[in-house]
């Protein structure tokens, strides 16, 4: 059963896929490559501001993430893959998600009577 906190982090999953994604596509389009598109983000002081804001949360976020998905038995790995080579905007509420769903698994394993023999 999806909590409204459940589904709040997945529509923020799919916003932060298909927002990200979208313009990386007309970055593309528009004759862009990797090198321009990493050039770019350090174009003026605003772009500037945002990359160094989302490079610090991103790394913390990492950080945090690794511990917490060793903790509750889940494949940190992907997370680090999706969160730099997908997008953070869609590998952290994806990640919420999915660990608001093992933190659940696991209470209700926990709350499970034992079968008596």
């Amino acid at each position: 059963m999806s909590t409204p906190r459940q589904i709040a982090y997945a529509l923020l999953a799919a916003l932060g896929l298909i927002g990200p994604w979208y313009w990386n596509v007309q970055h593309t389009l528009a004759g862009g490559t990797l090198v321009s598109f990493v050039t770019d983000q350090w174009a003026n002081p605003a772009t500037r501001s945002i990359g160094i804001d989302i490079t610090a949360a991103a790394l913390a976020f990492t950080i945090w993430m690794v511990v917490e998905a060793r903790r509750l038995g889940m494949r940190w790995w992907l997370w680090i893959v999706m969160t730099y080579l997908v997008a953070f905007g869609f590998a952290c509420p994806l990640f919420f998600l999915m660990r608001e769903r093992r933190l659940a698994a696991l209470a209700d394993a926990s709350a499970a009577p034992e079968e008596t023999r």
